[in-house]
């Protein structure tokens, strides 16, 4: 099944991003879904992101990149993948023929073709020259196929053919065997509207300095963006019925106040302060909201997060010198708990040592399968907890109080967890998740607790109460 679906949604790719903005940098941020294949063993997305300071002009034209246009480049020190958004990966050349680095994977065969493997379980195959020639997403069982010509794009998605035409090096077309499926229009450099075979469409408008200034789809619906003189967001405009004011306000020293303001015409209103702190390099080192709930302070040296307030809670990150966590703090106002983590010769944790207030100390040893899959976790008291996937997504944890299962909805989303104890079997409903900082950086390094979505979650109260 094909949908050309010219789709809208609301990912965005920062920790303190609003309505499309980052508050960071007051930059502008969309993901657009065009099109979507979902079959019983097959599942591929295309999708492209438009970012307000992207200055490449890709497939779809300048500030849009998409996921088939991933790139390896090498140099004398350095093999770098280039993602969507301008966001980098660099893996240190060594004599070895894998690497790890926070997560990510590398490896490079005797051709000196490269397969890299994400956070997500993604993995992308680049020949000897650093191109894309096919990606494996990690709900899919097969390889999407990519060969890239001089004026087309050729995918082959299990046994569904998809071409890409171009025209001046920009999408012009997609077709599905021989019907024309996606059209995209373009103003010079700049798409101006994509549409699909059902006549659906979005078109695109921008301000004088090239930059992304309204959305409209087929409906008549909008979001319209206003840009100052730095070319950072001041205003969104959502169909006239929503309006976010954004002011931004130079402080002494290395930081910068930003306030926003929300109004509807439905009476709702919301206003708050954000402060961005950075380093002489104006590299982002903190961020925090006006009543100090949320807190996100970087580490100018790897860029990772390395503390998070929020709800009453302090979460701080330390890492070693190969620039992996060595040790996660939860502080309350009265209670600090500790957790350390070693790493086996594959860089993936293979002991967290758990530390108590006011109770016995604790540790966990992980054992890996195939695809660097968690297994098997024994405890201090030598309990073991064997832990199984289905269609790549986690299923169960089997330990000898009690069967943990996760179920998924039609969207491999997770749904719910059951504990089943001797014969009573306790349910626990999953809520939508927004705030992806508070322990995406253990779990991303666990590599196992995945959902549909490729986010990974961890349910603490329920894993604590099995272990």
């Amino acid at each position: 099944m094909i949908k050309a679906l010219i789709l809208i949604v609301s990912i965005l790719s920062c920790s303190y991003c609003l309505a499309g903005v980052n508050l960071a940098t007051g930059q502008f941020h969309q993901d657009i879904t065009d099109l979507e294949i979902n079959k019983k063993n097959v599942k591929f997305k295309l999708w492209r992101s438009y970012n307000s300071q992207e200055s490449n002009v890709g497939l779809f034209g300048k500030g849009w990149c998409s996921n088939l246009e991933y790139k390896i480049i090498t140099n004398k020190t350095h093999h770098t993948i280039y993602q969507c958004n301008m966001k980098k990966i660099y893996f240190i050349k060594n004599n070895k023929k894998s690497s790890y680095i926070q997560g990510h994977h590398l490896a490079i065969s005797k051709n000196n073709s490269k397969t890299y493997t994400n956070l997500k379980g993604d993995v992308f195959y680049f020949n000897k020259h650093g191109a894309l020639k096919g990606l494996k997403p990690y709900s899919s069982q097969q390889t999407v196929l990519i060969s890239k010509q001089k004026k087309s794009i050729s995918l082959l998605i299990g046994k569904t053919k998809l071409k890409l035409f171009k025209r001046n090096k920009l999408v012009s077309s997609i077709f599905n065997n021989k019907k024309n499926i996606l059209k995209y229009s373009y103003r010079g450099k700049h798409l101006v509207l994509s549409k699909n075979s059902q006549s659906k469409f979005t078109s695109y408008n921008y301000n004088k300095d090239s930059l992304l200034s309204k959305i409209i789809d087929h409906k008549g619906e909008f979001l319209a963006i206003y840009y100052n003189k730095n070319k950072a967001v001041y205003k969104i405009s959502q169909n006239d019925f929503c309006i976010e004011n954004y002011t931004y306000q130079k402080n002494k020293g290395l930081s910068l106040s930003i306030f926003i303001d929300k109004s509807c015409k439905d009476g709702f209103t919301h206003k708050n302060k954000m402060l961005v702190k950075y380093n002489d390099l104006f590299e982002i080192l903190q961020v925090t909201d006006s009543y100090n709930k949320n807190l996100f302070a970087v580490s100018p040296k790897n860029r990772k997060i390395v503390k998070v307030k929020k709800d009453g809670l302090t979460k701080t990150y330390a890492y070693n010198h190969q620039d992996t966590l060595s040790t996660m703090t939860v502080k309350n106002s009265s209670k600090q708990y500790k957790a350390n983590f070693q790493y086996d010769k594959n860089n993936r944790i293979s002991k967290i040592s758990y530390i108590h207030p006011n109770s016995k100390n604790s540790s966990l040893v992980l054992q890996y399968g195939q695809k660097n899959k968690l297994r098997r976790i024994t405890s201090l008291n030598h309990n073991s907890y064997q832990i199984n996937y289905k269609n790549n997504l986690l299923s169960g944890i089997k330990s000898p109080s009690g069967l943990l299962r996760y179920n998924y909805d039609s969207n491999k989303k997770l749904k719910t967890v059951t504990l089943k104890k001797g014969k009573k079997v306790y349910l626990h409903k999953i809520n939508t998740i927004n705030d992806k900082n508070s322990d995406i950086t253990i779990t991303n390094y666990i590599n196992s607790f995945y959902t549909g979505l490729g986010e990974l979650y961890t349910d603490s109260d329920v894993f604590q109460e099995i272990l």
